[in-house]
């Protein structure tokens, strides 16, 4: 079994934290973009919602591809657990939304959806952590500090 480490230096953590978010946002959009012509044909707000993810979730992996902001981490953070709440509330009750899929927890694609969403929150939580970041700025400015003055 190979082990490989987690990049050592910040601005390469950084990196994999973000190319891994926009993975996750094309995944988001993938699976709303299959599932949108059935959704906006049986359930019309509800498909247009999925089109505005779709729509958000691609601009946001472009953001997040050209930018590390916290602006851009909040808005994927919020998002993801936005689209984890609707596929509970749906699933929970009926709404005017949607009422095709209460009690319809284990649909694959819905599952996928969790899954990624999931993994979102939790890279957007640890990129949003403070500690982390100011650390990793330190290190970056000692580190070019450092080069500068040898």
């Amino acid at each position: 079994m190979i082990n490989t480490p987690l990049p050592a230096d910040p601005v390469h953590r950084r990196l994999l934290l973000r190319g891994l978010t926009v993975v996750g946002l094309a995944g988001t959009a993938l699976v709303h973009l299959d599932q949108l012509p059935d959704t906006l044909h049986q359930t019309p707000l509800l498909g247009a919602m999925f089109a505005v993810l779709v729509a958000g979730a691609t601009a946001a992996a472009v953001a997040m591809a050209l930018l590390d902001s916290d602006l851009v981490w909040l808005a994927v953070l919020l998002m993801a657990a936005g689209t984890i709440g609707g596929y509970i509330i749906t699933r929970s009750m009926a709404t005017p939304i949607d009422d095709q899929d209460l009690g319809n927890w284990f649909e694959p694609l819905g599952l996928v959806s969790l899954f990624v969403e999931a993994a979102l929150v939790a890279l957007c939580v640890g990129a949003l952590r403070k500690p982390a970041r100011a650390k990793a700025r330190i290190d970056e400015f000692a580190g070019s500090a450092g080069g500068a003055l040898q």
